[in-house]
């Protein structure tokens, strides 16, 4: 799952989705959401998985955890068909892969991706 959080050379951001967004405050009719939007814009895989996760605690436990005491934002950047859209800035390149791992250790849940 680590990998899923490392950018791509590409990326300025790591795109990811804000489930409050949609003030459900019901984890079904959030998730349905996110997978909505994503298979607007993406192929999904049959194992893709879509991992939840608290920001706030992301943030501090990768300040605390790395070398570098890396700073990481998660930034609201809405998109015309996915207007729960964020982004985690402050990864470094696509090799990055401590960071990933770090990140990928606060997963709260995770759930598929497609029903």
């Amino acid at each position: 799952m680590r990998t899923a959080f490392m950018l791509r050379s590409s990326e300025e951001f790591l795109s990811v989705n804000w489930l409050e967004y949609f003030r459900f405050y019901d984890r079904k009719k959030e998730m349905q959401r996110i997978r909505d939007a994503l298979q607007k814009k993406l192929r999904i895989g049959v194992d893709a998985k879509i991992a939840v996760l608290q920001t706030g605690k992301m943030v501090d436990y990768v300040y605390n955890r790395s070398q570098d005491h890396r700073k990481l934002s998660v930034k609201h950047k809405p998109e015309e068909n996915d207007p729960s859209h964020s982004g985690i800035f402050g990864l470094k390149d696509e090799h990055d892969l401590f960071i990933a791992e770090l990140i990928a250790e606060v997963i709260q849940e995770t759930y598929p991706a497609k029903e």
